[in-house]
């Protein structure tokens, strides 16, 4: 196991299991995100990274264990499904809002437009007025670079600039971690980069990243790899030469202008 650094406690996941049916997905997975840190769990298709993923968040009930979001444990109890549930859905959704998700397909309403998306958290959930929600909205759609798309509709988008928007959603809340389930899944490797870029300058900011990927290029832009397989961590190693997606957007561009000047 990774001897874990002195910064403070995001979140504690210990001994997590969650079965579906007779198959147990995750078989005791524990995991420790400290301040700061950027962490991919990485496995093949089937290892139950994303399953673990959905359990921090509660999209999944899981079957046992212990979560723990900063310093307050959810209060979790089984009942006659195998699986526990939250006692308190009141600490549920203010934990929830300590964590923000990002998908794979990004999850955007398509009949709303790239601002209602984004003010729709903290009007409904946050409950704060439409003024305040969209001047936080404006905030974070401008730090991930597409707030001059507010107006648009999520279909008129590149794939790219909609996963910007969702990240952006995510942020809305302003939570404390970011969870991200196969960010890049869907995107094109200079735009899956340049996805890596917007995580890169977020945890610049003191942003805590926890994400899912099957791909070991993606992973050597986080700080930790933790590797899944069968259900159970296999493996948590920090990342030597990190790659910062800035020099490698660069090198691409070098590399198009001289096969351009060769052709």
């Amino acid at each position: 196991m990774l001897k874990q650094p002195d910064a403070p406690r995001m979140i504690e996941v210990q001994d997590l299991h969650k079965s579906f049916g007779p198959v147990e997905v995750l078989k005791g997975v524990s995991l420790v995100a400290r301040k700061g840190q950027v962490i991919s769990l990485i496995g093949a298709s089937g290892s139950g990274k994303s399953t673990f993923l959905r359990c921090i968040n509660f999209l999944e009930r899981p079957s046992r264990g212990r979560i723990v979001i900063g310093n307050e444990e959810l209060v979790m109890e089984p009942r006659t499904d195998g699986n526990l549930h939250a006692v308190d859905a009141r600490q549920l959704m203010r934990l929830r809002t300590q964590l923000g998700m990002v998908f794979q397909n990004f999850n955007l309403w398509q009949h709303m437009t790239v601002l209602q998306n984004v003010m729709e958290a903290p009007v409904h959930v946050l409950k704060l007025s439409r003024a305040e929600a969209k001047e936080r909205a404006m905030h974070y759609l401008s730090k991930v670079g597409v707030s001059e798309k507010m107006d648009a509709y999520p279909a008129t988008l590149s794939g790219g600039q909609q996963q910007r928007v969702a990240i952006a959603r995510a942020l809305s809340n302003e939570p404390s971690l970011l969870l991200a389930d196969e960010p890049t899944g869907n995107l094109d490797t200079r735009t899956s980069i340049d996805i890596m870029g917007v995580f890169q300058k977020l945890n610049d900011l003191g942003m805590t990243i926890v994400m899912v990927t099957h791909e070991l290029d993606i992973a050597q832009y986080t700080k930790r790899m933790v590797v899944m397989r069968d259900g159970k961590v296999v493996g948590d190693t920090l990342v030597s030469n990190r790659l910062r997606a800035e020099t490698e957007l660069r090198r691409l561009q070098e590399e198009e202008k001289a096969a351009q000047l060769t052709s």
